[in-house]
């Protein structure tokens, strides 16, 4: 018979560090309780409609859980609550810090909320940068009318982008504000720049009317590069 030692349990894994906010921890592997409270808040869940009013208690459950996995991995005394994962941590970025501990492999996609492109976007000559959505932004989404005219779900809508936009500029001037938005960008531009935001440039509608990677942006066109 073969003499070999066999070792389990999630402290027989080199745990390998990983920052995300400026704060250090360590991936050591999830344990079965909280593999199953993930699969928990899943199955409450229809994951492939996520939107409108279901987007807030998700992410409020998933934030909280979140908090409690890193809190017990963070380096040091920090303080690791759910308002601290709403903030650093998004969609984008969820699936990659538990791939991690799962499979204590660093992954290809980024833990932090880096932008997704590698050059900012443009609208009317303003620069920002394509920061993914955090959970609590992803939220508010959700607060947003769904009845009422065209105008007022548009004004609605642009109000929010605008708010997104103004927090991912570090150009002086005035501030982004829906009025601003509006008068420089088309209706179907408005949904162009949340969906990139949202899910990056891929999910960006090929049929809409964007201009050309390159190319100097037109007036009241939203550019942006890859």
């Amino acid at each position: 018979m073969r003499s070999q030692k066999f070792a389990f349990g999630t402290n027989t894994r080199r745990a390998l560090p990983f920052t995300v906010a400026g704060e250090t921890f360590f991936a050591h592997p999830l344990t079965a309780d909280e593999d199953l409270t993930l699969a928990d808040i899943a199955d409450r869940y229809d994951l492939d409609a996520l939107s409108g009013a279901v987007l807030a208690p998700f992410m409020t459950e998933m934030a909280g859980m979140l908090a409690q996995i890193l809190q017990t991995r963070v380096q040091g005394n920090a303080l690791i609550p759910a308002e601290w994962v709403l903030t650093n941590v998004g969609l984008s970025t969820q699936t990659p810090i538990l791939d991690l501990l799962r499979t204590g492999k660093r992954p290809e996609q980024p833990l932090e909320l880096t932008s997704w492109l590698d050059e900012p976007f443009s609208i009317q000559d303003r620069a920002f940068t394509a920061r993914p959505l955090n959970f609590a932004e992803h939220i508010r989404l959700g607060s947003l009318p769904e009845d009422g005219t065209s105008r007022e779900v548009a004004q609605g809508s642009a109000a929010l982008i605008a708010e997104y936009l103004d927090a991912r500029t570090h150009e002086a001037g005035e501030p982004v504000t829906a009025a601003w938005l509006t008068a420089n960008v088309t209706a179907n531009e408005l949904g162009q720049i949340l969906s990139l935001l949202q899910n990056g440039p891929e999910a960006l509608d090929p049929n809409a009317d964007r201009p050309e990677e390159g190319s100097p942006p037109s007036e009241a066109d939203a550019s942006s590069t890859s």
